[in-house]
This record gives structure tokens, C-alpha cells and sequence, in this order.
């Protein structure tokens, strides 16, 4: 082998060893590319699935209050007005709006609110017992007692409402 060949020889070596080693280090950088692409495309998918577990949940959990707030007042405004003295059973009224909405409410809420939805239906029970009982001084003041803490509950349980649905601060006791 003479010099000329040699050099053609080494020469066309280093250049595959050069185009070898480019392509291996640009096979890494892109493995690692893809890898990090993957990775994100897995995180955006995970947090979009949050996002909209989050907003479905609460889209139930504002149906839920709503229903329960509009059935809970309406209880409410039949015992204050005294139509159950007719012979309508506010009591009956009372369990249907227990048993139609607090299951929705105590699997969509958090405890706290499921709490305060039971004192407020024991509250709706007890003012419809008390204002279907004979109207003495002693039955009044009961009645009064029990919608005073109808109306407190209400306000209490929507304050809370707004706050799980975070449409205002969390209410403090």
C-alpha cells in the first residue's frame, strides 16, 4: 500500500466513524426528544381528564344544591304560611324532599354539607310538627323557635353551598 492509498483509507474511515457518531448522537437527542414529548402529552391528557371530572362534578353538585334549596324553601314557605292547618301533611312534603335530594347530596357533597342538610330537614320536620300542633302560647313559641332555626339552617347551608361551588369564601361558625 502506497501513502496515497493509505491516506484515501484513513481518511474514508474517519469519515464513517464522524457519520456513525453523528447519527448516534443525534438517535439520542431525539429518543430523548420523543421520550419528553410523550411524557408531556401524558401529563396534559391527565389534567385534562381532571379538568373535566372537576367541572362535571360540580355541574351535579350545583343541580343537587339547587334542587335541594328549591324544595328545602319551598317546605319552608308552606309551614310559615299555615297551609299544612288545611290537612295537607307537611311532614309527608318533609320526607319526600329527604328522600328525593339528601342521597344525591350526601354522595356529592363534601360531610360538612351533608351534615347541615340533615339538622336542616330535622329543623323542616320539626317546625311542621310543631305548626300543625293546637295553637297555644306554649306550641307559638315552639313554632317560632323551630322556623327561626329553619331559616338559620338555610342560610347556613346555602353559605356553605356557595362556598363548596367556590362562588364565595368559606363561612365560619
Amino acid at each position: 500500500m502506497d501513502q496515497e492509498t493509505l491516506r484515501l483509507l484513513v481518511s474514508g474511515l474517519l469519515t464513517a466513524g464522524a457519520g456513525i457518531g453523528g447519527v448516534l448522537i443525534a438517535g439520542r437527542f431525539n429518543r430523548k426528544n420523543t421520550k419528553d414529548t410523550i411524557t408531556a402529552a401524558e401529563e396534559q391528557r391527565n389534567r385534562d381528564h381532571a379538568t373535566e371530572h372537576e367541572q362535571w362534578l360540580r355541574d351535579r353538585k350545583v343541580e343537587a344544591y339547587a334542587n335541594f334549596l328549591a324544595h328545602t324553601s319551598a317546605i319552608a314557605d308552606f309551614i310559615a304560611s299555615g297551609q299544612q292547618r288545611k290537612g295537607i301533611d307537611a311532614d309527608q312534603l318533609s320526607a319526600l324532599v329527604e328522600a328525593s335530594h339528601r342521597n344525591r347530596i350526601t354522595l356529592l357533597a363534601p360531610r360538612h354539607i351533608s351534615e347541615a342538610s340533615n339538622d336542616l330537614n330535622k329543623a323542616l320536620t320539626a317546625a311542621a310538627r310543631a305548626a300543625r300542633s293546637h295553637p297555644t302560647p306554649e306550641n307559638t313559641a315552639l313554632y317560632q323557635e323551630a322556623e327561626d332555626a329553619v331559616m338559620r339552617l338555610k342560610d347556613h347551608i346555602e353559605a356553605l353551598m356557595r362556598a363548596d361551588l367556590r362562588t364565595e369564601p368559606t363561612p365560619t361558625a
